[in-house]
């Protein structure tokens, strides 16, 4: 069926205000508008905004036609001042609007441009409550505190948004903050010219000074609003907890990519994204700062991919994917063969490290992941691990592509994660999780192995579930035995020369110890690689006795930061992941 766009409005007559045309209700009336934007299945939602206990019932709308997401329907009532209104939106199939079938959603605005209720993703329903409330003259709200839950010691920029809720232009006001309730911060705002329903974006001049780890409240709040009352004071303030960190670590960034051996568009992009993985920026290799991981999708038509699982779905459900190829670097859109958003992204802080092991016997693997927070963080947050396929070739696809890398063949323990509870700065939580492959035959719905190459790659990342944010990723390789037979097990892929590398202290700041152990007599390289890949030190040790061998590395010329510390023994090479700090 072809997709239309249609935009279906309610037509009234109205004065204007600005830009924006409000209905013309009697006095002791305010105007309520809702807009809905459809999902694939319109015919599965309704609604309706009601008084006190549900009647009476002043607007409704819905069931719609399926088969049209993105089309947007916008209605609107007049509402008495003062009524207690509820807004409550229903979904048949219990999957809300958002996002799995289409990214439909709701919003619920009163006199013109305050949001008082906006979503999409529920279950079988959702509703919120306001008070209708008479458009006022002067009324400045605090629309936002955009200043990250998690930040470093030193100096915090208070940034955020306001909205001009009210009739006149706002043409000053006072900012203040305050953290912990202590003393206000106030920096007067002059000069402006804010129209009705517009935004104004401030920083406030003087940054908190965050001098020790903990968690702190902040409260924003604005007043003396065109040297005046503000004639509505219940949104002049909001207030945000803020976790300052023990440290900041080296940021790996995660590539994650849906696509599927039956779509085209897929195939032109994974021909240059492909390369540019592997020679470019290295992903999932030793030395490498980018963790990567694919998800193959049963879509489109024919949609016979054989590699995809429920795990991979659990993903989709996760983005809301409606279309493929769809990329991700640390869970936002970006161009993926552009080497400035992997350096961008690197750039980032983290708050979080991630050390992780990946051992296999025989088709069995055990990956265990050391997460360490270095600052106190809320909300819902996950830990996922990805067990990828480094290389296969199928030839049974309905595209161009035939060679197929990094694509996910199990997560542990599925699509859904590991729940992260209680996550305190400096407190370590150890998740370690198994599973038992089978080889040969993959198809829709399993997860065996193709088993045309030995090398798989165990990706970890963390995950806030709630706002998409990842915090760090982190990747550890390893080789199975693709005979089935349990002979051929080589362990850790990092670590085929079983030399018992010691590196201590780790984290250190100017100069770390190596100790290891040699069978007989070997040349031996150090390689330290930044998080770009590139080789930052090179030292040719030479050949090194057999027995136990110590090694100082000076690293105070290098930058804080996470490093990848090759030890190279004749054709073999050990490697550990380490952090500088200044």
């Amino acid at each position: 069926m072809k997709k239309t766009f249609t935009l279906l409005t309610t037509l009234f007559f109205g004065a204007t205000i600005g830009n924006t045309v409000f209905a013309q209700c009697s006095t002791g009336e305010s105007e309520v508008v809702v807009t809905i934007v459809e999902d694939n299945y319109g015919s599965e939602t309704e609604w309706e905004i009601t008084g006190p206990g549900g009647s009476p019932i002043y607007l409704s709308g819905g069931p719609y036609s399926d088969g049209n997401p993105g089309t947007s329907h916008t209605e609107s009532v007049c509402i008495p001042v003062g009524v207690t209104a509820t807004f409550i939106i229903t979904d048949d199939y219990g999957d809300g609007i958002c996002c799995a079938y289409g990214n439909g959603s709701y919003t619920v605005t009163m006199n013109g441009c305050n949001v008082v209720a906006t979503g999409g993703e529920f279950g079988d329903d959702e509703s919120a409550s306001f008070v209708v409330t008479e458009r006022q003259t002067v009324d400045l709200a605090i629309k936002s505190v955009d200043v990250n839950p998690v930040v470093p010691i030193g100096n915090v920029a208070i940034d955020g948004s306001v909205t001009n809720l009210g009739t006149d232009a706002i043409t000053s006001f006072d900012l203040h903050y305050s953290i912990d309730n202590g003393s206000a911060v106030t920096e007067p705002m002059t000069g402006l010219n804010i129209a009705p329903c517009s935004d104004y974006s401030f920083g406030h001049s003087t940054p908190w000074n965050a001098t020790a780890a903990g968690t702190y409240a902040l409260k924003v709040w604005v007043d003396n609003v065109n040297g005046g009352l503000d004639t509505d004071t219940t949104n002049n303030a909001d207030e945000k907890d803020l976790s300052v960190a023990l440290q900041t670590v080296q940021r790996i960034p995660l590539v994650e990519e849906l696509t599927s051996s039956t779509c085209p568009p897929c195939a032109s992009l994974n021909q240059v994204f492909d390369p540019f993985l592997l020679n470019q920026v290295n992903a999932n290799e030793p030395g490498s700062g980018v963790a990567a991981v694919r998800y193959q999708m049963n879509w489109p038509n024919p949609g016979t991919d054989p590699s995809y699982n429920n795990d991979g779905y659990q993903r989709r459900q996760f983005y809301g994917t409606t279309g493929i190829p769809d990329e991700y670097l640390d869970a936002q859109a970006f161009s993926p063969t552009s080497m400035s958003s992997y350096t961008a992204a690197a750039s980032k802080v983290a708050y979080v490290d991630i050390d992780l092991t990946f051992e296999v016997d025989s088709l069995s693997v055990t990956g265990t992941a050391i997460v360490t927070p270095y600052a106190n963080i809320s909300g819902p947050v996950k830990l996922y691990m990805a067990v990828t396929e480094d290389h296969y070739t199928y030839n049974g696809g309905t595209t161009s592509q035939k060679e197929y890398y990094y694509v996910m063949r199990k997560m542990l323990p599925n699509g859904n994660g590991n729940t992260l509870s209680n996550i305190t700065a400096g407190t370590p939580i150890t998740v370690s999780k198994s599973y038992t492959f089978d080889i040969g035959n993959p198809a829709q719905g399993n997860y065996e192995l193709w088993g045309q190459h030995p090398k798989l790659t165990l990706v970890a990342w963390v995950q806030n579930t709630s706002t998409q944010e990842v915090y760090q990723a982190a990747f550890a390789n390893a080789e199975v035995d693709t005979t089935g037979a349990g002979q051929n097990n080589t362990g850790i892929y990092e670590d085929v020369a079983d030399i018992g590398l010691k590196v201590y202290p780790n984290p250190f700041t100017d100069q770390t110890n190596l100790v290891y152990n040699l069978d007989k007599s070997e040349n031996v390289t150090i390689t330290l690689f930044n998080t770009l890949g590139e080789a930052v030190y090179v030292n040719n040790l030479g050949n090194m006795p057999a027995g136990r061998n110590n090694f100082t590395l000076n690293a105070s010329e290098f930058s804080a930061g996470i490093y990848m510390l090759n030890v190279r023994v004749g054709d073999n090479v050990v490697s550990r992941r380490v952090s500088i700090t200044k």
